[in-house]
């Protein structure tokens, strides 16, 4: 599986948790990291590859580039 696939895969399962924090007042900038699933304040809405400090990976995205990776359902 490709990083990009851990990305895909991690945003359609927390779907919800994403869109929610999105949707949230927007002053913490929430970012969550695809490996673990750790939730992440201050987060630059466009974040891609942060480190996370919890797991020590290189998997935080912002919510906000999150959702390029949600499927529409329609």
């Amino acid at each position: 599986m490709t990083h990009e696939d851990t990305i895909y895969e991690w945003a359609n399962d927390n779907a919800d948790e994403v869109i929610a924090a999105v949707e949230g007042n927007g002053m913490d900038y929430p970012g969550f990291c695809v490996k673990c699933g750790a939730e992440h304040g201050g987060c630059e809405p466009d974040m891609v590859n942060g480190l996370c400090e919890s797991c020590g990976n290189w998997s935080v995205y912002g919510a906000q580039e999150l959702v390029f990776y949600l499927e529409c359902a329609i």
